[in-house]
């Protein structure tokens, strides 16, 4: 199995593989779920768009590595995570004793769906916008999407919004869990045409839908968007398509 140790934020960030286990881990604070493919992409992408990248919010905290990773290679001044689990006291502690202090914050048992959870958290930490969304959370495609449409109108011009781990229904590194955790699940991939056809109806919206084999990144354009946004109801459809039926369940 691939592991790696990760300097961040004065922490050390276990990197490993999702996939596979081992009993022998090294000694570290967080884990993070990114291999080293996947870092990769994530600096590239990165050192794109500095020095922008300043707020920051993430869904999905699971073992907690990633945000410091993150916050770190993006130089960030603040940064917010969200995941729908209890807290784990180990994870508070970590970032209590980390570089971030004053500059984080984490939400837990809160569902990445919950509209006015989402804007206080918003509201509270990030009153002139966004620069960077990532959703690292259930990947099903109807959460995935609600999440999209309640923060999207928060991104700041230019800023991304990076959907992480939308190949399940695709990739082969998922077959060992997709069995069971997304059986009967509409795919998230279907996301890419959805963005690319409200990106061609509002250009001025979406500048840019970038897709590589593990995430999906939406670049704000220049004019405001509407909040609440809907995807379907935003989108001019000519053909004779059922939005519906391409969509699945809302």
């Amino acid at each position: 199995m691939e592991l790696d140790i990760i300097p961040a934020c004065g922490l050390n960030i276990l990197a490993k593989n999702a996939f596979g286990k081992t009993d022998a881990l090294p000694d570290h604070d967080l884990i993070m779920l990114k291999n080293r493919q996947q870092r990769r992409l994530w600096e590239q992408k990165i050192k794109l768009h500095k020095p922008r990248l300043n707020h920051i919010l993430e869904l999905g905290i699971a073992d907690g590595g990633s945000l410091p990773y993150i916050f770190e290679i993006c130089d960030a001044d603040f940064i917010a995570g969200v995941d729908i689990l209890p807290e784990d006291p180990k994870i508070r502690s970590a970032y209590n004793r980390s570089t971030m202090e004053g500059k984080f914050s984490l939400n837990f048992e809160t569902d990445q769906t919950d509209r006015a959870a989402l804007n206080k958290i918003v509201a509270d930490n990030f009153g002139d916008g966004l620069d960077m969304i990532i959703d690292d959370a259930s990947h099903f495609l109807g959460n995935t999407r609600a999440s999209f449409e309640i923060l999207f109108p928060h991104l700041r011009p230019g800023g991304l919004y990076v959907i992480e781990d939308y190949t399940w229904s695709h990739n082969e590194a998922f077959a060992m869990i997709a069995a069971k955790r997304y059986s009967g699940q509409p795919m998230t991939s279907q996301l890419v045409l959805e963005f690319t056809m409200l990106m061609s109806t509002h250009q001025k919206w979406i500048s840019r839908v970038v897709a590589d084999y593990n995430t999906i990144t939406v670049v704000k354009g220049p004019a405001k968007v509407p909040d609440p946004l809907s995807i379907k109801d935003n989108t001019v459809n000519w053909a004779p398509l059922q939005m519906s039926k391409l969509a699945g369940p809302q």
